[in-house]
């Protein structure tokens, strides 16, 4: 397998890491604010796991604290599975504030692709 890591927006020096085994990609955001390295490091991905506060719809208030916690919302993450071309998005990560089915729905409206909220524990097979 090979394995790159690709440096995001976040207060501390962080980096999203990109594997590829067999021809199949699992991309990982870490903690980050949308930006360039989200996208490069899901491009073509097989499976994005994008960490996904909340969603907009989860109110004004849920948005600013995601915001200063330094993560994208469900809108956010399914933009950049959009513009990645991105297979599969996995928003992980949820805040106390945030609603996974909010997260699920708001996600599936701007990505075209699979969009799940895996419980934790959830193991994938690719």
């Amino acid at each position: 397998f090979s394995a790159e890591c690709v440096q995001v927006e976040d207060r501390v020096p962080t980096v999203a890491i990109r594997i590829t085994h067999r021809g199949r990609t699992i991309a990982f955001s870490a903690d980050s604010l949308p930006c360039e390295g989200l996208t490069a490091v899901a491009r073509d991905a097989d499976l994005f796991i994008c960490d996904t506060m909340c969603a907009d719809r989860d109110g004004e208030n849920a948005r600013k604290r995601t915001r200063s916690l330094m993560h994208p919302t469900a809108r956010e993450a399914a933009e950049i599975s959009h513009r990645a071309g991105v297979h599969r998005l996995a928003c992980v990560h949820i805040a106390r504030f945030g609603s996974p089915q909010n997260i699920l729905e708001e996600a599936q409206e701007g990505f075209r692709g699979v969009v799940e909220v895996p419980d934790d524990g959830y193991r994938y097979l690719l």
